[in-house]
This record gives C-alpha cells, structure tokens and sequence, in this order.
C-alpha cells in the first residue's frame, strides 16, 4: 500500500533471499521484507497459516489479524479504522 508502511516476513517456505527479492520486483512490490528461515517471528505471533496480514497502529499494538485473501477495500477500511479509534 503506498501510503502505509508495509513489511513483509519471509518464511522458510518463501524462499531463499534473493528468491524472494527477485518475486517483489517482478510484482512490482516496494515492500520491506523481514527473512525469517526459522521461523522464529511466525511462532512469536502465532502464525497458523499464510498469508497472514496484521495491522498495527502507531502505538505499536496489534488492532487487526486477517488469515487468507483480504480484499483491498477491506484492507483499507480496516487500516483506517486502526489510524481512528
């Protein structure tokens, strides 16, 4: 989304570095991406499938979790409910 911050974590299953780099570039996604080989941060944050998206406000608290396909509108209502309430 260009005017939210996104980042995006990489699994062991993702691909190796480059291999996922090259998948951005060619999708045209301008997207930070966090390596996670070991799956260290899907544990954290209890990951049972992908995708998985959160949303987290400024405060840095967690304010949605969504598993699967999310529809743009969707992901935009939810991500101003996040910046309102």
């Amino acid at each position: 989304m260009r005017d939210h911050d996104v980042i995006t974590v990489a699994s062991l299953k993702s691909g190796t570095v480059p291999e996922v780099q090259q998948y951005l570039a060619q999708a045209s996604l301008n997207w930070r991406v966090v390596n996670d080989p070991e799956n260290e941060l899907a544990r954290t944050w209890k990951v049972r499938g992908v995708p998985k998206m959160y949303i987290v406000d400024r405060r840095g608290q967690v304010r949605f979790q969504m598993s699967g396909y999310t529809s743009g509108i969707e992901l935009r209502i939810r991500l101003w409910f996040a910046e309102h309430f």
